[in-house]
Formats: C-alpha cells, structure tokens, sequence
C-alpha cells in the first residue's frame, strides 16, 4: 500500500520520488505510518510540504498534524476529511469547495498553514497556527497544496490506478 501512495503523491505533486520515499519510509520507520491509510497520507503530504527533513518527517508532520484553527480542528483532520469526501464521491457543498480551495504549509521553522477558499469576491481563510512560532518575524517559505492535488491523489489510489490492484486505502464502512 505504501508504494502507491507514494507513487500517486510524487506523480501528483511534482515531489521527486526519492523523496516521497524517504519520507514515507521515515515514517514506517517510527511507526508514524499507522494502519489508517488517511491518516498516513496525510502525515506524508504535511511532511513533505513543511520541508522536513527525513530523519524528522514523523515529529514534523505530528506537530502539522495538531494544529488547530481558531475554531479548534486540527489541521490534519481537515485534510482527512476532505480526502474522504473525494474517496466517497460526495457531491456536497463541503467537496465542491475542498476542490477549489488550497493549503499553504509554511515550513517546518515557522509551523503553520492556511487554508484558502475562493469565494465570489475575495477567499477566506482558516489559519492553522503555533502562535508563538507564528508570531516569531523570521523568513517564511511556504508550499501550496491544492484541492485537486488531492482529489487526484484520492481518485487514484480509489481508482486503483496502480497495477490494478485495490489499494485498499480507504473503505467504505457498512
């Protein structure tokens, strides 16, 4: 299952292979990569979009993971739940946004994200912070990761784009 993961999220984002697999295999390595393959994606993608290294791709995407919005959600529920509702094929108001909305991960210096969400006449955001790291003046670099990169990354591994074989990365529950 990893490898297919990883094969969609480097084709998806651009992201060299090698990459995605050191970080993916760090992951493994400290038991990070759970058994819930939402939850190991997005550990992987805010790893890898925070620019950690891959000795600290598990404390980084940890840290990303529990970052909370002012209404309280972390920042990777967010993510997993959006990843669910592409999986599922949801025609909602919640997937017809996700899709059009993107996620700018500043790096692992300064954690936090933003998630912006085109609307008629300007685009809300949802900040993601450490306030006391957010509030530190340093340079900021930051990566965006955009709604259809993720339903791309959900339709194939739904789709069972690699080899035929079902990924088996989410189900669907009775």
């Amino acid at each position: 299952m990893r490898r297919h993961i990883t094969q969609s999220v480097a084709l998806r984002t651009g992201i060299p292979i090698d990459d995605v697999d050191a970080a993916a295999r760090s992951l493994s390595q400290t038991g990070t990569w759970t058994d819930d393959p939402k939850r190991a994606l997005t550990f992987l993608l805010l790893a890898l979009f925070a620019n950690a290294e891959p000795r600290s791709a598990a404390s980084v995407a940890k840290h990303y993971w529990q970052l909370e919005s002012d209404s309280g959600k972390p920042l990777g529920q967010m993510i997993e739940d959006i990843l669910q509702s592409f999986q599922e094929q949801q025609r909602t108001d919640f997937s017809a946004i996700a899709y059009r909305a993107a996620f700018e991960i500043f790096d692992s210096t300064t954690p936090a994200a933003v998630l912006r969400i085109p609307c008629t006449d300007r685009a809300t955001e949802i900040v993601y912070r450490d306030e006391q790291a957010w509030n530190d003046r340093t340079v900021r670099r930051s990566n965006f990761i955009s709604g259809k990169q993720l339903f791309d990354i959900a339709a194939d591994i739904t789709l069972n784009r690699w080899n035929g074989e079902d990924l088996g990365l989410y189900t669907k529950s009775a």
